[in-house]
């Protein structure tokens, strides 16, 4: 009745009892072949031949070998054959499952030979003649495939085989329109034609995607393709692509999971892919993971870290946002996603001349996009007029020091540095960071520059190049410099945070070093960090008081979060 896994499983108890019972197993070998687990029917014909060397049955060897073939076992599948043959020697399906065998082993000349053997004795050649035009277009003998395939189609309109493969002739030959009626055709005899299901997904992927979208996904969920990463991969894009992004979200996670064992390149796009429909379902937290996973696998990816900087966009973490966005423009400049997010998180923190200057180089990349001018229009109206105060000081710090050579930047913004001037020397380095962003030293100033003037932004900058270097040990200790005077408005803190930060390196839970971060980290406003050390020390906590209390501190965190009392997050 069409329930193949209730019968595996009944003909498997079976075997539990007795496991010689060869009629169970050649019952559930069955079972296996119609329900595409060629490898397990396989396993149960060997396990059937080993207790009855001298078997009699074709069909048994027939079917053991026609699922050697599709585990690409052709070897074993050809021996398999033989001894068919041995039992009938006119046997058609052996015959032309040797034939397929030789296709499989790219002995393509020795298969026409038998296809041309069955069709003379055969009386209904229609398999081996399409067998043999498949072998002639691989040879590419266009002509003499075509003239098989159109043979067999005249004396059988409803040969789904012949039509299918005339229509990937004529896709070969660059004749889309007639192979796609061809695969239409093949698909309307036999519905279930998995693949030229898949034959027209590719071919319509772009002219028509709804149609393309329902057939691989008929394909995934088919025992041929389910673990096929590739029509997985079109099928997940093509739903982001029409807006069905839970359905991509879901596709891409399963995607993910079949490519593990797959290149890293394949992945690290997968991940991207995955983080950014993450975002516009505002799943901001596992945007945030599959980003971080990308990053596991090219540190410098300008999309992920892109990413990442909406994510933190969405969770409010401001300068979490800002740091991943200038980090992908760091290493791309010209990246229209990180130009196009750093100017709308510009334009929401009213820093509108730095959203006006990304808009600009927006649109130097897409001079035809017209939401990006009319968002330019808006921002200068906004710098033309009654921008902050904030705005306006840094405008004039641009136009004074705009023409200025770079490289005259950063050696005059060293020395009013080691003046003491960190005032000028921050507005000269972020003109040279403006002009160069992907300039390790000229950022590495301006973070010291910013230690004393604005530690959270010093923060930022030193996290921007975290992702890109190693840092030296002296910008090590003035990011603690820096953490400590966003926390505390004091350096008291500074090697209390190394102790601590060397205590969980060595001890992950280390409960009075995770409480002191935790605490520092919130006093900062960095919430999420300050969470993640919380629940490193409530998982080792060592008695009911140390527990309290960490449950305590995550309790007042998570309040924090939602009434938007710190809206400085640094990590996401």
């Amino acid at each position: 009745v069409g329930e193949q896994s209730k019968a595996i499983s009944d003909f498997t108890r079976s075997l539990n009892i007795n496991p010689n019972n060869i009629d169970a197993l050649d019952h559930r070998a069955s079972g296996y072949m119609k329900a595409g687990k060629f490898d397990r029917a396989l396993e149960d014909y060997r396990r059937i031949f080993e207790l009855q060397p001298q078997d009699q049955t074709a069909y048994r060897y027939n079917n053991a070998a026609f699922a050697a073939c599709h585990g690409l076992k052709f070897d074993e599948a050809m021996q398999l054959y033989d001894k068919a043959l041995k039992i009938s020697p006119a046997d058609p399906n052996a015959l032309i499952g040797k034939a397929q065998c030789e296709v499989g082993l790219k002995h393509y000349e020795k298969a026409i030979v038998l296809c041309e053997e069955i069709i003379e004795k055969d009386p209904n050649p229609d398999e081996a003649i399409v067998t043999r035009g498949w072998c002639y277009m691989l040879l590419k003998r266009y002509n003499e495939a075509l003239a098989d395939f159109n043979s067999v189609i005249a004396s059988n309109p409803q040969n789904a085989k012949a039509l299918f493969n005339r229509g990937l002739l004529s896709f070969n030959r660059g004749d889309l329109k007639q192979s796609l009626k061809d695969y239409n055709a093949a698909i309307a005899v036999d519905p279930g034609f998995t693949e030229a299901r898949v034959a027209r997904g590719w071919t319509t992927i772009n002219a028509n995607p709804q149609i393309a979208l329902s057939d691989f996904r008929h394909a995934t969920n088919s025992a041929q393709f389910s673990k096929s990463v590739e029509i997985w991969t079109a099928r997940a894009d093509l739903e982001s692509q029409l807006g069905k992004k839970l359905d991509a979200a879901n596709s891409y996670r399963k995607t993910i999971g079949l490519a593990s064992s797959y290149d890293r390149k394949a992945l690290l796009a997968l991940y991207v892919k995955n983080a950014s429909v993450l975002n516009d379902l505002k799943q901001y937290n596992d945007a945030i993971y599959a980003s971080n996973e990308a990053l596991s696998i090219d540190a410098r990816n300008p999309l992920a870290l892109t990413n990442r900087g909406r994510a933190n966009d969405g969770l409010g973490n401001s300068i979490s946002a800002l740091a991943d966005y200038s980090a992908a423009l760091s290493f791309a400049p010209t990246n229209t996603d990180a130009l196009w997010y750093r100017a709308q998180h510009y334009k929401k923190e009213r820093n509108y001349h730095s959203a006006q200057k990304d808009l600009e180089d927006f649109l130097r990349q897409r001079p035809g996009d017209k939401t990006a001018k009319e968002m330019l229009v808006a921002v200068k109206s906004r710098t033309t007029h009654a921008g902050p105060e904030v705005d306006r000081r840094e405008l004039a710090a641009m136009k004074k020091y705009a023409a200025v050579p770079f490289e005259k930047l950063v050696s005059s913004g060293l020395q009013e540095l080691n003046s003491g001037r960190t005032e000028v020397a921050a507005q000269m380095l972020q003109e040279a960071v403006r002009k160069n962003p992907s300039d390790v030293t000229a950022r590495r100033y301006l973070c010291h520059a910013f230690v004393r003037e604005d530690p959270k932004a010093a923060v930022a900058q030193f996290d921007i190049l975290r992702s890109a270097i190693t840092l030296p040990a002296d910008d090590e200790r003035s990011y603690r410099h820096a953490l400590s005077l966003a926390a505390t408005g004091s350096l008291v803190e500074s090697s209390t945070i190394d102790k601590a930060l060397k205590k969980v390196a060595d001890e992950p839970n280390n409960g009075p070093a995770c409480y002191k971060l935790a605490t520092i980290y919130a006093a900062a406003g960095m919430l999420s960090k300050a969470a993640g050390y919380c629940r490193a020390g409530l998982s080792g906590a060592k008695n009911p008081a140390e527990t309290k209390r960490f449950e305590e501190l995550y309790q007042r965190l998570s309040k924090q979060n939602i009434e938007g009392e710190h809206k400085m997050d640094i990590e996401g």
